[in-house]
């Protein structure tokens, strides 16, 4: 992998920088505007903080991902660093107890929650280590993460903003 290599993926990072920052907003106006119902229920807030750790981990990856001449290696680097950041706080937000509302199966929770969350930040350590490999497919690692990110950070967008109304 080489600078060259990088520099193909600016206008993936220019669409998820700009795609994450919106929907980061999104969720600020959901929870701006379902706060009260939000704080009803124990797992919300943490769906909520969850949500906004995913969208910052591929922004910030995506504006990384977009900074002139790096190196692969650093650019690894980097990418390990946001995994263990965002990885570490999303899974100790998942497995606080109760991980689930009444109604929710243990099932449904390891598929909605835990499991995107291992897999987002499983995902940019792996795009990272294998950048330091010098994999020349290193990027789509982190192209499968982000968008991984932004699939979860939808839902759980919605979740928040119109499905707590029901």
């Amino acid at each position: 992998m080489t600078e060259a290599d990088i520099s193909e993926w600016a206008n993936f990072g220019v669409g998820v920088a700009g795609a994450t920052a919106a929907l980061t907003g999104l969720l600020f106006v959901a929870v701006s505007i379902n706060l009260d119902r939000i704080l009803q229920f124990r797992t919300l807030p943490r769906l909520a903080g969850a949500t906004l750790l995913m969208f910052s981990g591929a922004l910030v990856s995506a504006l990384l991902l977009l900074m002139p001449g790096q190196a692969p290696a650093a650019l690894g680097t980097e990418l390990v660093v946001i995994a263990l950041g965002v990885g570490g706080p999303l899974v100790r937000l998942q497995t606080k107890t109760p991980r689930y509302e009444a109604g929710t199966t243990e099932v449904a929770w390891v598929l909605t929650r835990l499991l995107p969350s291992l897999l987002v930040s499983g995902l940019l350590a792996a795009s990272g280590v294998t950048m330091w490999a010098e994999w020349s497919d290193a990027l789509y690692l982190l192209g499968a993460g982000v968008t991984l990110a932004i699939v979860a950070g939808l839902v759980n967008s919605w979740v928040l903003l119109v499905e707590i109304q029901r």
